[in-house]
């Protein structure tokens, strides 16, 4: 078997949504979920350094104040972080690399060369969206926070000419509120902000390349969304969202190895398929990770809790790229 191969994902959205957290929570909450299988998912030491002392703010964010200020209690990350896991079956050297491409929101604007190359390569996308400026005041600081006009056109240049399967996990973040009282609604807001990206996606030179799913993730749990106070930034209006504790004030991620879920499910149909067609990034990051039988049915029975209802659901995969029905022939 050949050594470590590297998977390309990018978290893809504006400053301060929460995409640092998002990871954070994703590890951390993969590792209790897999507890009893043979896959493991291990940080390189520079993404454990960065995730530990990320774990540690997301923590005191429970500590000793009844109410979290600001866009989601934490602050925008300014410099490219970039986070590296191994995949592993126990007991044995990494079998895939999974690259996270977490570049600062402003990047959006200030480098558009990067992101939009950066799409190009990555397999899967990441889309974290700050559930609050989506959901609340009908939407109003959904364009400000989201840039959701701005993040369609990037996957217009990116995808144009697209010829292998995309992954794009549509992520909404800080989302306790809406997933316990209508996540429903939720799921109808994401329909709603990003029609544009959704109706771009099923062109018919896309829709049998591009899978389109949304998560919520609740990287903090036993919060929810509270008020909005505006402030004057440079002579607009700009929103401070606030979040009050639940009755249970600790720290409890909910959901979050779900993108990772989706992923293996992913890759996995690739696996499958990858004998017949020869695709740039996927087949060659790819290599032969699923030939190992333990890991392979481990990383199966991991893909099949992907959720689908309850605010999750499955909005294009009109090629069967999440169709796991073959997935455990040789």
């Amino acid at each position: 078997m050949e050594g470590p191969r590297k998977i390309k994902i990018t978290v893809f959205g504006p400053r301060g949504v929460g995409k640092t957290s998002l990871l954070t929570a994703m590890s951390e909450q993969f590792d209790r979920t897999t507890q009893k299988t043979v896959l493991m998912l291990r940080p390189e030491l520079k993404t454990s350094l960065i995730m530990q002392d990320k774990r540690a703010e997301l923590k005191s964010c429970f500590d000793n104040q009844d109410e979290l200020e600001a866009r989601g209690g934490i602050k925008g990350t300014t410099e490219t972080q970039d986070f590296e896991f191994s995949l592993v079956k126990a007991g044995m050297d990494a079998s895939v690399k999974l690259f996270f491409k977490d570049f600062p929101g402003k990047d959006l604007i200030s480098d558009i060369e990067s992101v939009t190359n950066l799409l190009d390569e990555c397999g899967i996308v990441l889309i974290a969206i700050d559930a609050p400026a989506l959901m609340e005041e009908d939407g109003r600081w959904h364009d400000l926070i989201n840039k959701p006009n701005l993040v369609t056109d990037y996957f217009k240049t990116a995808y144009q000419n697209l010829k292998e399967p995309r992954l794009v996990i549509f992520v909404p973040l800080k989302c306790e509120k809406y997933m316990r009282q209508y996540p429903a609604n939720l799921l109808n807001r994401v329909h709603e902000g990003y029609s544009s990206l959704i109706e771009f996606f099923d062109k018919p030179n896309l829709r049998y390349h591009v899978v389109a799913v949304v998560t919520p993730i609740q990287t903090l749990g036993n919060v929810e969304f509270s008020r909005i106070k505006v402030q004057n930034l440079n002579g607009h209006p700009y929103p401070q969202f606030y979040f009050r504790k639940t009755n249970t004030a600790t720290y409890a991620p909910r959901d979050c190895e779900q993108p990772l879920r989706y992923l293996l499910r992913f890759l996995l149909k690739i696996h499958l398929e990858q004998r017949f067609v020869i695709w740039k990034y996927l087949r060659k990051a790819l290599g032969d990770i699923f030939e190992d039988i333990a890991f392979k049915e481990a990383a199966i029975e991991f893909a099949k809790n992907c959720k689908t209802t309850g605010g999750f659901a499955i909005l294009q995969d009109e090629e069967g790229w999440l169709n796991m029905s073959r997935c455990g022939r040789r």
